[in-house]
């Protein structure tokens, strides 16, 4: 079988890396940076591979080119083999293996970061690639093979991935306590509506505090929109904001210079996060079976 493979022409490494190029470009022009003679290679390599499987592999779109279905399981074989080849490289040259993974800012700053000194001790033939993706482009990540493991929430789990429990996200109101008393109030829904907030103005997080907040109509004073909570941990160490964090964040603030309160308004919402993998990839892999249980034993809870 393997020989009638390579008896055929038009397969060759350079045209796989091509067409993955082009598949996460999103284009021929824009995987070639806009450079005509690398436009015409690229469209002349993927024609060799459509003719190599007799599939179409590529479709046209108004903004660029997207896989056909045919050529998304030809992507997702090609960075699975790819991958494993450089792994083998790499061992062979005496180099050591790199474990990817990628997280969300909040889960790197107070959570893996701290770890990755356990981390390292535990798996001292490998470097590590930590990455800070949002939540829509982890999962591809792992299904495409660019990372070895992230941290998702377990509702963004899909089918194609395997994921264990691995902490569950609290969420607490941080303020240093002389704001806390010029607010006058100890009730909390009150001091949603006193305190300076920083917060995102968008995600998971807030859709889930603003609906909260109508049903019970209590109006949080957010005067401070920030695109992570580790810039609104920040902005509540310079004393003129509170913001609604992690509760993980709590490694970061001296009980007594600053509040941790509870937020009731919030209820029972938790963002249950869990290490999630690629079980094809992970099966084959040295790097990633012997980083899933270090990871699993240092992050849980």
């Amino acid at each position: 079988m393997n020989s009638e493979l390579l008896q055929k022409r038009g397969l060759s490494l350079e045209r796989l890396d091509s067409f993955c190029k082009i598949v996460l470009a999103g284009g021929l022009s824009q995987a070639a940076d806009g450079h005509a003679g690398r436009v015409a290679q690229l469209s002349r390599q993927v024609r060799d591979l459509e003719e190599f499987f007799g599939v179409e592999l590529l479709l046209r779109t108004g903004r660029g080119m997207v896989p056909t279905e045919s050529g998304e399981e030809l992507f997702r074989i090609i960075r699975h083999d790819l991958r494993l080849l450089d792994d083998f490289r790499v061992k062979c040259a005496g180099q050591p293996g790199v474990i990817r993974i990628t997280a969300g800012n909040s889960v790197i700053h107070w959570c893996l970061g701290p770890a990755l000194g356990d981390l390292a001790k535990r798996l001292p033939d490998f470097h590590l690639d930590v990455r800070a993706l949002r939540t829509f482009e982890r999962v591809p990540a792992v299904r495409n093979h660019e990372c070895d493991f992230a941290i998702v929430r377990r509702e963004a789990l899909t089918p194609q991935l395997k994921g264990k429990p691995l902490l569950t996200m609290n969420y607490r109101l941080f303020v240093r306590r002389d704001l806390l008393a010029k607010a006058g109030t100890k009730d909390a829904n009150k001091l949603l509506e006193k305190l300076p907030l920083a917060l995102p103005p968008e995600g998971d997080f807030r859709l889930a505090l603003d609906r909260a907040a109508d049903r019970q109509q209590v109006r949080p004073k957010v005067v401070l929109h920030v695109t992570s909570f580790t810039m609104a941990a920040c902005a509540v160490h310079t004393g003129h904001y509170a913001a609604i964090l992690p509760h993980v964040a709590a490694r970061d603030f001296d009980g007594k210079e600053f509040a941790i309160l509870s937020v009731p308004l919030l209820g029972a919402y938790a963002q249950h996060l869990h290490l999630a993998w690629n079980p094809s990839f992970v099966r084959v892999s040295q790097a990633a079976a012997k980083a899933r249980p270090a990871l699993m034993e240092l992050l849980g809870e």
